[in-house]
């Protein structure tokens, strides 16, 4: 299994580096303003710029010529995540309330640091990550061996405890910002998982994890099975 790590070779790049965070509304906004604004052509130049690599890519993708990276990391079939032992899911993210600014970015870019950190140190006890953007803001679904270790990097990662502490004075000072975390602890064999035709993403695409055919065992086969049980395949 090829592991994907959040900022690495195999995203997609073809598409705008901003384009993937906007909501489908933006784009809907800015076609009326634009339509309404400017001369036609000049409209026309600027829809076409703004869409042109999508619209490229499908063509290409139907034609067999291109394939996006993930794709090419498909794994057929359905999948279920092998871990050992106990571990922790992280949630963590950040909203705007009030206008996505300097203050917002500087968030981001402090924790795209933090991702890094993680990822080029595996004794720190972080298994992996995947990050989305959504109605209430970024999130980052985090995978941990421990509670303890992560508590215990949160608290003396130069990466991690300056940005916090700021984060929480800013906090204090204004409603502008929103940010907030949960830990959840799970114990082992007590999670399920299935990928189907997928690349290795989520829990699957954590250091550690075996990705194992589900119809490698019969228990597999049902989702009460997968987490110790046996009952109707699902």
């Amino acid at each position: 299994m090829i592991r994907r790590t959040p900022n690495d070779k195999f995203q997609d790049k073809a598409l705008f580096p901003w384009k993937a965070t906007l909501p489908i509304k933006f784009f809907i906004g800015a076609g009326v303003i634009l339509a309404t604004f400017l001369p036609t052509v000049y409209a026309r130049i600027l829809g076409i710029a703004m869409i042109g690599s999508t619209v490229l890519k499908s063509i290409l993708a139907r034609l067999n010529l291109y394939k996006d990276p993930l794709t090419k990391l498909v794994l057929p079939g359905r999948k279920h995540a092998e871990i050992e032992g106990d571990y922790v899911v992280f949630l963590i993210g950040a909203r705007a309330n009030k206008s996505v600014d300097g203050y917002f970015k500087w968030i981001g870019d402090a924790f795209g640091e933090m991702i890094e950190e993680l990822e080029s140190d595996p004794s720190l006890g972080y298994l992996g990550s995947e990050g989305f953007v959504g109605a209430t803001g970024t999130i980052s679904v985090q995978y941990w061996k421990t509670a303890k270790e992560l508590n215990a990097w949160a608290s003396s990662s130069m990466k991690h405890s300056p940005v916090w502490k700021k984060m929480m004075q800013k906090g204090k000072e204004c409603s502008d910002y929103g940010f907030w975390h949960e830990t959840h602890e799970v114990k082992a064999g007590r999670y399920e998982t299935v990928y189907v035709n997928m690349p290795p993403m989520m829990l699957g695409n954590c250091r550690n994890v075996k990705l194992a055919d589900i119809m490698s065992s019969h228990r597999y086969n049902s989702a009460a099975g997968r987490m110790g049980g046996d009952k109707k395949e699902h």
